[in-house]
């Protein structure tokens, strides 16, 4: 008899193969239904690498216990059984993990912040930069629904301005918190990142120079470099990529400007700026969106009389920048805020918070809606959603606490466990109870 058969004979014997091909079989089903969950969404695409990781790192150890225990010199028929029971358990401990691992992935989102992105330089058009880029970052990543994004009102809170890494992470009961400084020259941008955990530890950190007007292909790098330490798909990595470059910056200086100063209160000259700059850029959407956001914050100290008329004018260029930019999450939620859709059934309400997983204003805004129509079990849970998207915002805390009343519930204790949370960082965040 030949070496070879010799050796297959005792693999054989031993149920080493019979095992292996077991094995293997369960593996390949268990991939294919992994990835068949991951590709309808119901599971995370990390969650199907780690499953195959698992598998190759099991199939010898299998194959090892599979050897030993049905060794034929073990002549008691309970060392066999002891090897069945071994390789079965084995299975049964990699299914458990397996389904341990889907469920975590699947009903629980990790919380990342975007800290404020400081300049480093003292033109005031850095800061309108650092604070485009913040807001830019927070918008993209608050379109995924694989992770909570806290709202900027929270995170930009002054009572974290004082604190720690570690300290905001545990106010904000954040996994992760993405910041940065940037500042300019010779017409270009130095944007350095950093990823810090929930201690305090930095994770990543990365510095990019690109040119002030290729503002899609900076985001898209910050994107492709950060996306690895994220909790984060690869088709939610693809999705962001993708709305990044559907609605395409102008490619010039003062248009970029233009549209990162829009989110502070409008000037007259800001409007004119801005109609200039579309009159040059006509096919623009983020030029419109910038000019309908400048109407709205107009329309604060307009007089009452004139309000309509900005209310039109901002509707017009928010059809315009919808037809540009389809798929931008802050069009369409603007359109949201200032129209009656919010204002319908119960199925479209819904898709809107399926659509828009991270914005905590419209939660308030459904929370309401329900409040009026005497649903206040509804209500109060949209507005605990909208708190725990916006911790440290006192008029959501107040609106939750207003609600708890209502429904004759402990308002104290529950707020003032999430409190003391803040102020374990040592944060004054007693600030936050209602007068």
């Amino acid at each position: 008899m030949s070496r070879w058969s010799v050796i297959y004979n005792q693999l054989k014997n031993r149920r080493v193969i019979r095992t292996g091909l077991v094995y293997l079989a369960f593996f390949w089903g268990s991939v294919e239904i992994a990835d068949l969950l991951a590709g309808a969404g119901m599971i995370n695409e990390n969650l199907v690498r780690w499953l195959l990781l698992g598998g190759v790192v099991g199939f010898p150890a299998v194959l090892t216990l599979s050897w030993f225990f049905e060794s034929p010199w073990r002549e008691r028929r309970w060392f066999s059984v002891l090897g069945d029971v071994s390789v079965i358990l084995a299975i049964g401990i990699a299914a458990l993990l397996f389904a341990r691992e889907q469920w975590f992935t699947s009903f629980t989102r990790p919380v990342v912040v975007i800290i404020p992105i400081e300049p480093t330089d003292t033109r005031a058009d850095t800061a309108n930069i650092a604070d485009h880029l913040t807001r830019r970052f927070r918008m993209l990543l608050a379109s995924s629904d694989e992770i909570r994004v806290i709202e900027l009102h929270s995170s930009q809170s002054p009572l974290l301005s004082d604190l720690p890494i570690r300290a905001k992470a545990s106010a904000l009961h954040a996994d992760l918190l993405i910041g940065g400084t940037v500042n300019q020259g010779n017409g270009e941008i130095r944007l350095n990142m950093q990823l810090f955990s929930a201690d305090g530890e930095l994770l990543w950190s990365e510095r990019f120079n690109d040119r002030l007007i290729d503002q899609a292909q900076l985001q898209n790098h910050v994107l492709n470099e950060i996306w690895p330490h994220l909790p984060m798909s690869g088709q939610a990595l693809k999705d962001l990529r993708e709305l990044v470059v559907q609605c395409e910056y102008p490619a010039e200086p003062e248009a970029i400007y233009a549209i990162s100063s829009s989110a502070l209160p409008s000037e007259d000259e800001q409007l004119e700026t801005l109609s200039l700059l579309i009159e040059q850029n006509r096919d623009n959407g983020l030029l419109h969106f910038a000019r309908a956001r400048a109407y709205f914050n107009a329309m604060e100290t307009a007089e009452v009389t004139y309000k309509p008329v900005l209310q039109n004018m901002a509707m017009r260029d928010l059809d315009q920048a919808a037809f540009q930019c389809p798929a931008h999450p802050g069009i369409k939620t603007l359109r949201l805020y200032h129209t009656l859709q919010l204002q319908t059934q119960e199925d479209t309400r819904l898709q809107f918070l399926i659509q828009f997983p991270n914005e905590s204003d419209l939660r308030l805004k459904l929370a309401t809606a329900y409040q009026q129509s005497g649903d206040i079990e509804s209500s109060i849970q949209l507005a605990a959603e909208a708190w725990t998207l916006n911790p440290l915002d006192v008029g959501t805390v107040c609106f939750y606490r207003q609600l708890l009343q209502l429904k004759g519930l402990d308002v104290d204790a529950t707020l003032t466990q999430a409190v003391e949370n803040g102020v374990e960082a040592g944060s004054s965040l007693t600030e936050l109870t209602c007068p």
